[in-house]
């Protein structure tokens, strides 16, 4: 679960990420780029004012930088993704069976660095 600075929370579950806008007395099922099942994560970046989310099925990472109305593909870890960070411009994320992994320090582009990677 995370909250966004605009107070909208989200959750994410083996059904898909959810959204509510009014303090969680409702809720959407939040499809527009996002795969419609088994959402392992949603963390906000504060640095680069966007929503990350991972899967279970795909080791893409998605981004929102509207709040969470749309989503688009990122960079893909290449690994099923539990949890993603992102720390001194660079993503770290957390695998079910392979542990940690760190996107390397020498690669041409940060995870600050712009939304398509």
């Amino acid at each position: 679960m995370t909250v966004a600075p605009e107070g909208q929370i989200f959750v994410a579950t083996r059904e898909g990420a959810f959204r509510s806008v009014d303090s969680g007395q409702s809720w959407n099922h939040v499809l527009t780029g996002l795969p419609d099942k088994d959402i392992t994560s949603v963390a906000y970046d504060g640095s680069r004012k966007r929503l990350l989310a991972t899967s279970g099925q795909t080791g893409v990472v998605f981004e929102s930088v509207d709040g969470g109305s749309t989503w688009q593909r990122g960079p893909d870890s290449g690994f099923p993704l539990r949890r993603i960070s992102v720390m001194h411009g660079r993503y770290v994320g957390a695998t079910p069976f392979d542990g940690v992994i760190a996107q390397p320090e020498l690669e041409s582009q940060s995870a600050s660095a712009g939304a398509s990677q």
